[in-house]
Parts: C-alpha cells; sequence; structure tokens
C-alpha cells in the first residue's frame, strides 16, 4: 500500500480462514443477542409495573453493546398497556426488532482483511533487512511463537522482576533467556524420545 509521511509501511493481508472466523463469530453474537432481546421482550409483555422508555432504551443498546452488534441488529419500542391489578394500566412496550441486513453486508466486505504496519521498507541501507511481504507476515506471526518462549522461560526459572540499564546488563540477562529457554526445550524433547516413568514434563524433571 505504500509507504506514508512516517515512513511507515502498509501491507494489506487477506486471510481466508480469518474471514470464516470472522463470520462464524458475527453470526454466533447476533444469535445470542436476539436470544437476550428475546427474554427482554417477555419481560416486558409481562412487566408488573410500568416502565420508562430512556431506561429501558439503555438495557436493550447495552445488550447489544456486549455483543458487539449495535449495527447488526435494529430496536424500536411499541408503547403498550397492560392490565394491572389495581384496575390501572402498566405502561410498558413491546419490543420489535430486526437484523440490518444491509449494515451485516458492509461489514461482510472487510471480513478477512488486515494491516501490517512496518518500518521495514525497501530504503534501508542493508539488503537483508528488505523484507518481502512474505516475510514480513511470516515474521509477523512467529512473533506469538517468541511471545510463548518468554512466557515458558519466566516460569522455567523462575525470573523475578529485574531492571537492567547497561548494555552488559541486558546482553546478560538476554543470554539467560536465551539459555533458559534452550534447555528447557531440550529436555522436554529428550523426554519424548525417552520417557522417563512418572516423569513426564520438565517441572517434574527439575523437582525429581
Amino acid at each position: 500500500m505504500g509507504i506514508d509521511s512516517a515512513s511507515r509501511r502498509h501491507i494489506l493481508i487477506f486471510n481466508s480462514d480469518l474471514l470464516k472466523d470472522q463470520r462464524k463469530t458475527r453470526e454466533k453474537l447476533i444469535d445470542i443477542a436476539t436470544k437476550e432481546l428475546e427474554e427482554e421482550r417477555k419481560l416486558l409483555l409481562n412487566a408488573k409495573k410500568s416502565r420508562n422508555l430512556k431506561p429501558t432504551e439503555h438495557r436493550i443498546s447495552e445488550i447489544l453493546r456486549k455483543r458487539g452488534v449495535q449495527s447488526f441488529i435494529d430496536p424500536k419500542f411499541e408503547r403498550i398497556n397492560l392490565p394491572g391489578e389495581s384496575g390501572s394500566p402498566i405502561k410498558s412496550f413491546n419490543l420489535i426488532y430486526e437484523r440490518n441486513n444491509e449494515a451485516i453486508k458492509k461489514a461482510m466486505l472487510a471480513d478477512g482483511i488486515w494491516m501490517l504496519v512496518t518500518n521495514i521498507t525497501d530504503t534501508l541501507k542493508s539488503q537483508e533487512d528488505r523484507l518481502k511481504p512474505e516475510e514480513l507476515i511470516k515474521a509477523y506471526r512467529d512473533k506469538n511463537r517468541i511471545e510463548e518462549a518468554f512466557r515458558d522461560v519466566k516460569s522455567f526459572i523462575k525470573f523475578q522482576p529485574t531492571f537492567v540499564y547497561t548494555d552488559d546488563h541486558v546482553r546478560a540477562h538476554y543470554t539467560i533467556c536465551i539459555l533458559s529457554y534452550l534447555l528447557d526445550v531440550t529436555v522436554t524433547n529428550r523426554l519424548r524420545q525417552e520417557p522417563i516413568e512418572e516423569i513426564g514434563s520438565v517441572d517434574k524433571f527439575i523437582k525429581f
């Protein structure tokens, strides 16, 4: 998509799996919200005391907001009078709602599409740093593996909060983390190749 004024590169990506997930999730949330609205409708039709419009609208809006489907369901309130036990009418509402198919179709146009923004551009001096779009996408996906690795390291070596400022301290901290992760992975792979009775994880191995 080109480079913006801040020298950031924009890559537009389409993911068919993401498209399927987004559409499935949207329909599920609409279905959940519809069932909740139906419950509210029954309560309104069987109200034991008069209802005010503003609080009723707010409660319905909160249901739609909570499910993230405000744009996809249009609620309307029809004023009704219910017979009260004392003879005086109870003022309530009939909740009418319908799918906003136009809004749903519009949202579907963006399903499966996401944007990757990076400062890694073709203007970098080093040829090795000029990554192609597919290389950038792979690097972005691999970041989850890095984050998971650091979470594993924290639980493995039980690091306390460490504050490092100098270059030497940062390198030392980083080196300890990498070596710890290497040890963690090595022990895990060895246990898979040659299981030890009653020891199925690195944690149990360390305690043993």
